[in-house]
């Protein structure tokens, strides 16, 4: 078994750097993991990117020659021009990078370092699509919906439209620890007590075991689901759709609508229909993501905010909706007399609804 120190390597000198590009060059495959203040989100701050090549870690089994130790890159240590060699191999899209929940990574290397992270493989979304190759069915996603979910669906068809498309993501060591995946290798506690203060010089033992023990863990993890077959060849593009979601922006830390543990719509399924936005992700999405309420001969009417957004809503409402309102956004287009009557029926039918609970609407054509 190997220590502590033969499993990583602080990189915080040009030498060290030298030593790592020279590595992940020859990799075909990199297992990449970033920590950081507030990653990904507005006032974020880059920290470290802990990498390991694929098949030469501790965690690597079998452990193939050259051996090669988590490189921990201390990106405060350096100038973006120095990093430039090293950030083009993240660039390479030839080279494989294996992250897990890799959206955060993403947008912290993108908007804070300039980063256009390509190649990527997401493990987080592999899990996923797993579970249906693993058997389980809709009584499954609901059970992990937890909080989130509405036991009804099971048994009202009604409902499951809500939530067939909202799955909830699961951790990394949870993760593990669901796919019975054997840790021994692991020369450490899998998550050691340590301090967030990612920027604070210099790094504890504890953080650099902890960023060590992520790499080692996606490596385990990438190993298992390549044997079992649950790498498949949409994975790379799915993958992209999912880091790539803040790539316009950076998001507030404190959005209810990303600050959440579900997948956003349309990276595993596509849906149709017209384009419509989401008022409360903001994302762009075919209508057949927002709940259908009435249609008619000439007219549909769908909720205003996607399945998620709907079900994040359920599960903690709003606290800026009105009491007039209870939050329900109903957005009018003319319409002519022979609609009147439509549209009276609507109304009657949404005060119904605020019985139990508030659902906020918008028309379209």
């Amino acid at each position: 078994m190997s220590s502590d120190h033969d499993t990583y390597l602080l990189c915080d000198t040009t030498k060290k750097l030298k030593r790592v590009v020279k590595a992940l060059n020859r990799a075909a495959a990199i297992i990449l993991d970033c920590e950081a203040h507030n990653i990904g989100y507005v006032g974020g701050q880059l920290s470290i990117i802990s990498l390991g090549i694929a098949d030469s870690l501790p965690s690597s089994d079998p452990r193939l020659h050259p051996y090669q130790p988590v490189f921990i890159v201390d990106v405060l240590a350096f100038s973006k021009a120095q990093l430039r060699p090293f950030y083009d191999i993240l660039e390479d899209g030839s080279i494989v990078k294996v992250v897990f929940g890799g959206r955060h990574d993403f947008s912290e290397l993108y908007h804070g370092q300039g980063v256009d992270l390509r190649g990527v493989v997401d493990l987080q979304i592999a899990d996923v699509v797993s579970r249906e190759v693993r058997g389980e069915g809709f009584e499954e996603q609901m059970r992990r919906l937890g909080q989130y979910g509405d036991d009804r669906a099971i048994w009202d068809s009604t409902l499951q439209a809500r939530y067939v498309g909202v799955h909830r993501l699961c951790g990394l060591v949870a993760c593990v620890e669901e796919h019975d995946i054997d840790t021994s290798c692991i020369p450490h506690k899998l998550k050691p007590h340590h301090s967030t203060k990612w920027l604070k010089r210099p790094l504890s033992v504890d953080q650099l075991i902890y960023a060590a023990g992520d790499i080692l863990l996606i490596d385990l993890l990438y190993d298992h689901f390549t044997i079992e077959g649950y790498i498949g060849s949409e994975l790379e593009e799915q993958s992209e759709d999912y880091i790539s979601l803040h790539l316009a922006e950076r998001v507030p830390k404190n959005d209810p609508y990303w600050s959440h543990a579900l997948l956003p719509l349309e990276i595993i399924n596509q849906a149709d229909g017209v384009p419509m936005t989401c008022q409360g992700c903001q994302r762009v999405m075919p209508s057949g993501c927002f709940a259908l309420v009435k249609k008619s001969r000439k007219r549909r009417v769908r909720e205003d905010k996607c399945f998620v957004c709907s079900t994040i809503d359920a599960a903690c409402p709003p606290s800026n909706s009105s009491s007039q309102s209870h939050g329900l956004r109903v957005v009018h287009q003319p319409a002519p007399d022979i609609w009147r009557q439509f549209e009276f029926d609507l109304r009657r039918e949404l005060e119904r609804m605020l019985i139990s609970r508030s659902y906020p609407y918008q028309y379209y054509h």
